[in-house]
């Protein structure tokens, strides 16, 4: 049966909590043990080898490596032995990605210290006396003490509750506060939407009246805020911004247009009776020409300059 669903009595006895004095310490570290801890699932840090590969795997920079190559293989058959402007364009791939990975790091850390520093203080009851602790402590069966201000660490199930209010616009994009009745019942068999369960209180929510206590039924990515953080991180593809397209969409013209251009230019050169070498390698140089080489450092130094 949902947890909203469940009676008082019936709540207290499926998670063998004394409301008196709440969970004891073993209690806590054997729930935690069985249930998990009171995070989401971190995603996995992804390797320098991979952030090195992920950077490559752009449209610009796969020009630029191409041209690279090309004009490498251009300079070898001239024998010049002159291979500033492939060394050139190879480097200019290497700071682009330097940059992209130095800025992501810095990014990751900013977003670290974010979470640390919005770390909540919840206030729960275990061995008879009201403690503060941080959200991640919570465990399931935990007695959540609510007030006026309090964030709402995880799903619980009323036991008491007095003029209670809770705002859940995160979690429903309701605006209003939501009244809570701890004493509410619900047919079995009826469909309730989740900001019709007044029995209940939700992680990423706020109490803003009254005060009341709950049982945690549900901690981490079993709760309802976790679900959706669940979804979001099994998106099979994440969107492109609009300025990603642009630019994937600029990479693929400026391909077609430096392969048009050499075509081109073969062409001419054979029916003029060109020597077919000498064309070839004018035809290569001009397609290496028309790649902007310098654009994707570009872009990348705007936008680091931007955040």
């Amino acid at each position: 049966m949902e947890a909203f669903r469940k009676g008082i009595k019936e709540t207290i006895s499926a998670h063998q909590v004394n409301v008196q004095n709440g969970l004891s310490s073993q209690q806590v570290t054997q729930s935690r043990q069985e249930n998990g801890a009171n995070v989401f699932d971190a995603e996995k840090k992804v390797s320098l080898f991979k952030k090195i590969l992920l950077s490559l795997n752009d449209v610009a920079t796969i020009i630029l490596l191409i041209a690279a190559v090309i004009s490498f293989v251009a300079t070898y058959l001239e024998s010049s032995g002159n291979y500033f402007e492939s060394l050139l364009i190879i480097g200019i791939v290497v700071i682009n990605s330097a940059l992209a990975i130095v800025q992501e790091g810095k990014a990751e850390d900013s977003l670290a210290a974010l979470q640390n520093l919005n770390r909540t203080q919840v206030k729960v009851l275990r061995d008879g006396h009201i403690v503060q602790i941080d959200a991640d402590d919570v465990v399931l069966g935990d007695v959540l003490v609510v007030e006026n201000g309090s964030a709402i660490a995880a799903d619980a199930r009323l036991i008491e509750s007095v003029e209670l209010q809770a705002e859940e616009s995160a979690l429903t994009g309701e605006s209003l506060p939501v009244e809570k009745d701890a004493n509410a019942t619900f047919d079995s068999d009826n469909n309730i939407d989740l900001g019709e369960r007044i029995t209940m209180v939700y992680r990423g929510t706020t109490i803003v009246n009254g005060h009341g206590r709950a049982v945690v039924t549900a901690v981490g990515m079993q709760t309802e805020m976790g679900k959706i953080a669940s979804l979001l991180r099994n998106e099979s593809k994440t969107p492109l911004t609009p300025l990603q397209r642009r630019l994937v969409q600029l990479g693929k013209n400026i391909s077609w247009l430096a392969i048009g251009a050499a075509v081109i230019v073969l062409g001419l050169g054979i029916s003029q009776g060109m020597d077919l070498k000498h064309i070839f390698l004018t035809a290569i140089s001009l397609a290496v020409a028309v790649v902007p080489e310098t654009l994707a450092v570009i872009v990348t130094m705007t936008l680091a300059l931007g955040v």
